[in-house]
């Protein structure tokens, strides 16, 4: 059974706490790209500040599930 994915993908950056929606199929491509440790989620970086853009929620497509609140 195929896992139901919304289009965009909600994240917010460590530093300035600015939020970003990133379309799901990008995020899911870099997740599967990455051959870092897949205990982390995919990241991007901040386009206002230096931060690091994380995932509200995701699910990677190991299954792995990542969430941030911010804090």
């Amino acid at each position: 059974m195929k896992l139901k994915r919304p289009a965009y993908t909600k994240f917010i950056c460590a530093k300035c706490k600015c939020h970003e929606k990133i379309p799901t199929d990008i995020v899911l491509q870099m997740d599967m790209m990455d051959p870092g440790d897949p205990l982390y989620p995919p990241m991007f970086n901040c386009e206002k500040c230096d931060g690091l853009m994380r995932p509200v929620y995701f699910r990677g497509y190991t299954g792995i599930e990542y969430t941030y609140d911010g804090n």
